[in-house]
């Protein structure tokens, strides 16, 4: 890139003499420091020793303290030098031009005599060569400004030749689908040749100029290159964005952020039931452990039945009710689930209380293979943000029910008792699922998906050791739930939002929605678990690291790889970067996935022949995302690959004696490195290790079920398709 200078430095040799230490700052429109409308006042010294000066050499008028000599940029070119046009120029002296130069006086240079006001600097003639050398304090016949700037100040530096883009200014952001670009070339020799992007730029009579670009969603550069007719060049580049839609982030208002099916759930049939019992990694596997908890024995209200056989009269008892394994079967179906529960070998002792003569003890036992309980849940969303769930009335079987008794009195009872189980007990278990199972079921099925929509604060560390943490909050809420035999298809309406932290203004995280998408289900096959992350939220998690304030920070010197500038004649380096733009993630302007950031403003300080310079570079940055599955410590992760495909940067600079392009260029290459080899990836690592994905939290739902425990994704596959990106896998368990 070829970088020019931007600041006009007519008077630098009145700022360096009025302050031993100045910085000197290049033109920023962003707000960010000196813009068009700057006066030249506040572009001299960095400290409170900074001259003022009360005109600005640049701005297109030609005001008093400024003249074709000071300012060619306002004021032009001066005319060829001749008596009488009022400047003492060339070879003009008091002698030769009074008109320009006033007169000599008795006393002149020339004369013979080295009068007063007369020294070997100003009149070897009359005074003869000055003892010394270059740091006398006076510039001698054989110094010039160039090899002895302390005696001569600095030299004098012509106007450089410039491009200034006016509007939009640095990190603007816009809904309008065209812009207007304005802005001036100044310095350098005219005529001059303008390009915007490419394409020839008209300049009207005071080298103004005014142009529409027409703006693509995301990140927008403008490269305005400008060469004269000494052949001089120079460029600037700034970004804008654009979209039709911003989401406002703000911790207070959510709602007013959220995405709608930011995320797209799917529960498959082997997250309701992987006819694994074994292990607790599937809803049927809970809902075993409420049917183990239940009290068969204290559904019977004793005695069952009393009577008279023969002269006896006896009571019938039904106690130490006990069964073997349960096994329960979950099956989606079109809205909703049905549940089998099998209840395996149920037993029970029989006893009967006979009273009269002769009448002995009658004991039995009543078997079964199994009791059954089918039930149908519906379930869909509420409207609210929740889930709402309804049931059938249960069917209750008895399977291969057996009575006997060890003696044959009460034999007669055997087909009695038979019916009692077959009516009056399954009634009872019925009432029992009604009033304890039913409710255990519902709020399992309403954990399971709501436990999906959570609320979760991130605490986002500091960047590079320096600036201030802060946190985001992911908030979301259940908006459909869809039912059928492949299982449920949850969506979630989400956000990401945190308190302001930055001091720049943005309306919002970019919306992808305008971009050109082809519709359809995101998932490629009906795995077990299946997680889909729209692409408006996941832009949304670099939006919030900006808005939150992860940036302005101070580079740690480690940072900077031991770079040693030394060579330049730069020493005390001091680098500071900022984010005038947040990051975008987008695939709208290409098939690549990519992370954009505009006007990624880089200040370099450094002291340079004992001034204090500061420089500005504007970096705008794209960085292709290679999404992956890796190995972690508790099965596959989520990991991307960055890799920068674009990185321009555009050198506010200033022309300082001695400080030339060489000096500029190494500290743009330093930004360049620091910016591909550390930025880059700490913040993709900030970015991706925010981004969240829904978990099924059972802890909560049985006492043996440890608080925290969760079914989480397995994921095995990972794609793009439709605007998301796409996880899709088995199940695994934490906190076990």
């Amino acid at each position: 890139m070829n970088t020019k200078i931007t600041i006009h430095l007519s008077v630098l040799a009145f700022v360096f003499a009025c302050s031993s230490s100045v910085t000197v700052k290049g033109h920023d429109q962003s707000g960010e420091g000196p813009d068009a409308s700057t006066p030249a006042s506040d572009l001299g010294g960095g400290g409170s020793d900074g001259a003022l000066v009360s005109f600005q050499c640049g701005d297109g008028k030609c005001e008093p303290g400024e003249d074709c000599v000071l300012c060619q940029v306002d004021c032009g070119e001066c005319a060829e030098p001749h008596c009488g046009d009022g400047f003492c120029l060339g070879d003009e002296d008091c002698q030769g031009c009074p008109a320009d130069c006033g007169d000599c006086g008795e006393e002149f240079c020339g004369n013979g005599a080295c009068g007063a006001g007369e020294n070997c600097a100003t009149c070897q003639d009359d005074c003869g060569e000055c003892a010394g050398g270059c740091g006398n304090g006076i510039c001698q016949a054989d110094e010039t400004c160039e090899s002895c700037p302390e005696d001569c100040e600095v030299c004098p530096v012509d106007a450089p030749l410039t491009v200034v883009i006016t509007h939009p200014g640095r990190g603007e952001e816009t809904d309008q689908s065209s812009m207007q670009v304005t802005g001036f070339v100044g310095g350098g020799t005219a005529p001059y040749s303008l390009t915007l992007n490419g394409a020839p730029v008209n300049l009207d009579g005071n080298s103004t100029f005014v142009t529409q670009v027409s703006a693509v969603h995301g990140m927008n550069l403008l490269n305005a290159d400008v060469s004269d007719g000494a052949g001089a060049s120079a460029r600037t580049i700034q970004a804008f964005y654009y979209s039709t839609y911003y989401y406002p982030i703000a911790k207070e208002t959510p709602d007013q952020s959220m995405v709608q099916d930011a995320l797209a759930v799917i529960l498959g049939p082997e997250v309701w039931d992987d006819d694994d019992p074994s292990d607790l990694d599937d809803i049927a596997s809970v809902i075993i452990l409420f049917v183990k908890d239940q009290d068969l024995g204290a559904l019977i209200d004793n005695p069952v039945d009393s009577g008279e056989a023969g002269w006896c009269d006896y009571e019938i008892a039904i106690d130490n009710v006990g069964f073997g394994d349960v096994d329960v079967d979950i099956t989606p179906v079109d809205g909703g689930l049905f549940v089998h529960i099998d209840i395996k070998d149920f037993h029970a002792h029989v006893d009967a209380d006979l009273d009269g003569i002769a009448c002995p003890g009658v004991s039995g036992t009543v078997t079964a293979d199994s009791i059954t309980i089918d039930a149908t849940f519906w379930v869909s969303d509420d409207g609210q943000g929740g889930v709402t769930i309804s049931s059938d009335a249960p069917a209750v079987g008895i399977h291969d029910l057996k009575i006997e008794f060890d003696n044959d009195i009460l034999d007669f009872l055997v087909g009695w008792l038979v019916n009692w189980f077959l009516d009056v007990y399954t009634g009872q278990i019925e009432e029992m699922f009604e009033d304890e199972l039913k409710d255990q079921i519902n709020a399992t099925i309403t954990q399971t998906i709501e436990s999906l929509a959570w609320e979760q604060t991130i605490d986002i560390p500091i960047f590079f050791g320096m600036g201030t943490g802060f946190t985001v909050t992911a908030v979301m809420s259940i908006s459909t739930v869809l039912f059928s035999p492949k299982g449920a298809r949850v969506g979630i309406q989400a956000t990401v939002v945190t308190n302001k932290g930055t001091k720049h203004e943005s309306p919002g995280a970019l919306s992808m929605q305008p971009c050109p998408k082809e519709s359809g289900d995101p998932f490629t096959s009906q795995g077990a678990f299946g997680i889909a992350l729209h692409d408006d939220l996941v832009n949304q998690i670099p939006y919030s690291l900006f808005w939150g304030g992860l940036f302005p920070v101070d580079v740690p010197l480690g940072l900077l790889g031991g770079v040693d500038l030394g060579d330049l004649g730069l020493g005390d380096l001091g680098v500071t970067l900022d984010m005038l733009l947040p990051p975008i993630i987008s695939d709208c302007q290409k098939d690549d996935y990519v992370l954009q950031m505009g006007d990624f403003l880089g200040r370099i300080q450094a002291n340079y022949m004992g001034m204090n310079i500061a420089l500005k570079l504007y970096a705008h940055i794209e960085v292709a995302i290679e999404l992956t599955l890796v190995d972690g410590p508790d099965g596959k992760e989520i990991g991307a690959g960055l890799t920068p495909t674009k990185l321009d940067i555009d050198v506010a600079d200033v022309k300082v004696q001695g400080f030339g392009q060489e000096e500029a260029d190494s500290l743009k290459a330093l930004l360049d490195m620091l910016l591909n080899t550390q930025v880059i990836d700490a913040l993709g690592q900030q970015i991706f290790a925010t981004m969240p994905l829904p978990a099924i939290e059972l802890g909560g739902l049985h006492s043996s079920i440890p608080l925290g425990a969760k079914l989480k994704i397995d994921p095995q596959l990972l794609d793009r398709k439709w605007g998301y990106i796409v996880f899709e896998g088995g199940v695994k368990t934490e906190g076990f």
